[in-house]
């Protein structure tokens, strides 16, 4: 019917992390703030609005960023731990490869002052792979 086939939800995953679309439940939930993940478009704090005062009076403790794994094809699943200068600073949220990039991306939550493009390790099974911070959004139209 209208030309359109089934798809699991492996691909879900793989389309929603490659335009940078977060999964309630692994990316965001109830206790995660627009100000953590990359949501803060969703509230105008000029305005009123209900949980506005909570939001100004807290600092992220963390943040959403994505990530991309270097010289591996080997996939970050959640809770997997995210590595900077040998100390763990975060976790990951959701991981895949990428067949339209070629690569394995994903995302996690690190510390707010880390910065896109720096080199973080993510421990798979027990192994360090070196990694790259950058934007949520992997692909672009």
């Amino acid at each position: 019917m209208f030309g359109i086939k089934p798809a699991g939800l492996g691909a879900r995953d793989v389309l929603r992390l490659e335009a940078g679309m977060m999964l309630y439940g692994n990316d965001i939930d109830e206790n995660i703030t627009p100000l953590e993940a990359p949501l803060k478009w969703t509230v105008k704090l000029e305005k009123n609005f209900i949980g506005k005062k909570a939001l100004g009076k807290n600092e992220p403790k963390k943040r959403l960023f994505g990530f991309e794994i270097i010289g591996s094809k080997r996939v970050a699943r959640q809770d997997d731990q995210i590595i900077y200068e040998g100390k763990n600073v975060g976790r990951v949220t959701s991981g895949t490869f990428s067949p339209t990039l070629g690569k394995s991306i994903g995302f996690g939550y690190v510390p707010p002052d880390m910065q896109f493009g720096q080199d973080i390790q993510i421990v798979i099974c027990g192994k360090d792979y070196d990694a790259k911070l950058r934007s949520t959004r992997f692909y672009k139209k």
